[in-house]
């Protein structure tokens, strides 16, 4: 498909429901009018909003709050051939490929994202940044797609920049600040013995420092949010930097990779680096603690368990000292957390001290769920608001892309998927903390109600069928809350069996 057949996305005002939600009192005056005229509507861009339809794409929130987009594992993948199956071939045009049952321009559940997708995503951000207005746009990771990689890693090059310039075009003004994932090093995990890692991270820096600095951007604050020698040392060192958004928030972007069991090359230089990052980090906490402010952290890869593993995610050293740094010592300079990796809407809630637990010192961290459809989610993204005068995440609202209905009827109509102070209402109100994730995560086991769970449930999966017949909420729920292995195992013991 052309650019010229390219539709502009659409947004539709009404949000999408969770299972659960209690239907409009209207909907029952106008199903038959919407089902005798659901095949005009869904062959137009336009889709008409009802009269009965809730306002919440407007969501209220002061002006001066900070907003910004969070996109993550875009995995655009220049391979894709629409008319090719997943099996086999990954819906690439390879040797035994299979052709699929149906067209799929759009994207493929099983396989990654095509070019389209991902054009028509930055569309669609840039449609909602037209009432919005987003500060600036951060991206955790993952923007090659899976089985690109390669020694030069020539095709994950060439997958990064194709997203980055698509990124760049949809938004020329405004500051975006991503991070490495796994699949944004030469291959699967592997950052290469220096001084080829250098290499690597200066061929990245060509591609999203203009981004980053970004000196004609619009940009509502005085200064710019990146130093040049700042950053060149530290990225160049280990692809990881940090950017002043205000006098009193600085945004952290670490490289995970170096923390991740599965990295391939562990060599001296590169431990070096991962304890070089590790200290960075702590010192910029110690900074913005001394200086009254706060930090919001993005990374690709999440500290805590893979709930299809049963494992860790990082080394156990490295998750004691992150988990010491941000829930024990310093819980009270962190604004948000926010990392992607998981493909799945999710939260990640630790204590500093698991023997004496309290919110006061504990860590919350938001997963947002991937652009690409590879796991069976329909793609995403979302903004994310913050409260400018406490520096705290507040709010996010979330939009997504029914991937059957684009594929099938050629239209890419994106729709509100939920707002978290409505999906999960709370007597605090617009916060995100700790205290909000743990009763999110107490309600998904909960003996008196299932509302928390099947919105939880839901959401994760972006509106799409669950990859799974049935959940078992304890693992989730273990999960959510435990930060490494032992204390995973030990939680599931304690808890039975409860179905999804």
């Amino acid at each position: 498909m052309s650019d010229s057949e390219l539709r502009e996305p659409m947004f539709h005002r009404q949000d999408r429901k969770s299972p659960n939600s209690k239907l409009p009192a209207c909907f029952a005056t106008v199903a038959f009018v919407a089902a005798t005229a659901l095949a005009v509507a869904l062959a137009v861009t336009w889709v008409k909003e009802l009269p009965c339809s809730s306002n919440s794409n407007h969501l209220s929130t002061p002006s001066s709050w900070i907003k910004f987009f969070h996109i993550s594992d875009i995995h655009l993948d220049p391979d894709y051939v629409d008319t090719i199956s997943y099996t086999k071939t990954f819906c690439r045009n390879a040797t035994n490929y299979i052709l699929a049952d149906y067209l799929a321009p759009f994207g493929r559940i099983g396989c990654d994202s095509p070019e389209l997708l991902v054009r028509n995503t930055f569309h669609a951000m840039k449609n909602a940044s037209k009432v919005e207005q987003p500060d600036f746009i951060v991206v955790t990771g993952d923007m090659s797609a899976h089985r690109l990689g390669s020694p030069t890693g020539a095709n994950v090059l060439n997958a990064i920049t194709i997203a980055t310039h698509e990124l760049q075009r949809a938004f020329p003004n405004t500051h975006v600040f991503p991070c490495l994932g796994n699949n944004d090093v030469p291959d699967d995990y592997y950052i290469p013995p220096q001084p080829n890692a250098t290499e690597w991270y200066e061929k990245l820096m060509g591609l999203w420092k203009a981004s980053i600095m970004c000196s004609g951007c619009d940009w509502r604050f005085e200064h710019s949010p990146v130093t040049e020698s700042e950053f060149d040392a530290t990225f160049l060192n280990g692809g990881y930097y940090k950017a002043q958004i205000s006098p009193t928030l600085t945004l952290l972007v670490l490289n995970t990779i170096y923390f991740s069991k599965k990295s391939s090359v562990r060599n001296a230089k590169f431990l070096l680096t991962a304890q070089q990052q590790m200290d960075w980090l702590r010192s910029e906490l110690q900074r913005a603690d001394i200086g009254g402010g706060k930090v919001v952290i993005s990374g690709h890869i999440p500290p805590g368990i893979d709930p299809y593993k049963f494992s860790s995610f990082w080394f156990d050293n490295y998750t004691e000292l992150y988990v010491r740094y941000t829930a024990a010592t310093y819980p009270h300079v962190i604004g948000g957390q926010i990392f992607g990796h998981l493909h799945k809407d999710d939260f990640r809630f630790f204590y500093g001290n698991s023997a004496k637990p309290s919110v006061q010192q504990a860590s919350a961290i938001l997963l947002t769920a991937s652009l690409t459809p590879v796991y069976r989610n329909n793609p995403t993204f979302r903004l994310v608001y913050m409260n400018d005068e406490t520096n705290t995440f507040a709010d996010y609202k979330q939009w997504y892309l029914d991937l059957a209905v684009a594929d099938e009827y050629m239209v890419t109509n994106w729709l509100m998927e939920y707002t978290f102070s409505e999906a999960f209402p709370s007597s605090l109100g617009k916060v995100i903390n700790p205290e909000r994730i743990l009763d999110i995560n107490n309600g998904i086991i909960s003996k008196t109600e299932d509302n928390t769970w099947l919105k939880y449930i839901w959401h994760r999966q972006v509106e799409f069928l669950p990859d799974q017949p049935t959940f078992s909420r304890n693992l989730l729920y273990c999960s959510m809350r435990c930060s490494n292995s032992t204390e995973f195992d030990q939680c599931r013991e304690s808890l039975p069996f409860i179905p999804g």
